[in-house]
């Protein structure tokens, strides 16, 4: 059985959203505010669905101007579906550059509160 990265399995969750773009650059400003949005929506589920806390899934949804407002919740709702058993928070979340130049999604996992209590 493969394990999925974190990485690949954020890049998998921000999908439709990097489909709106049309894919930016890696490197781009577009890429970033993707990965910074998809990380921001990721974590405020994990808060709400794991740990039980609905204040940052609240605020994510209030912020957020009505014409971006579907894709937030089309990807709050891929979270609950789709990524339901990824149950970990994202940390560092970020673009980097390899020594041979190569350009990789670095993202690694946080264990929740509600599972540190157990």
């Amino acid at each position: 059985m493969q394990i999925a990265s974190v990485s690949g399995t954020f890049l998998k969750f921000i999908e439709p959203l990097l489909s709106e773009l049309d894919y930016p650059d890696p490197e781009s400003k577009e890429f970033d505010h993707a990965i910074k949005t998809g990380w921001t929506i990721w974590n405020a589920v994990i808060k709400n669905d794991v740990e039980g806390d609905p204040s940052f899934l609240l605020l994510v949804k209030s912020a957020v101007p009505a014409p971006i407002s579907i894709l937030t919740d089309e990807l709050i709702k891929r979270k609950q579906t789709h990524f339901a058993a990824d149950e970990y928070l994202i940390g560092v979340c970020e673009v980097r550059t390899k020594t041979d130049g190569a350009v990789t999604l670095y993202a690694d996992a946080r264990q929740p509160a509600a599972a540190m209590r157990v």
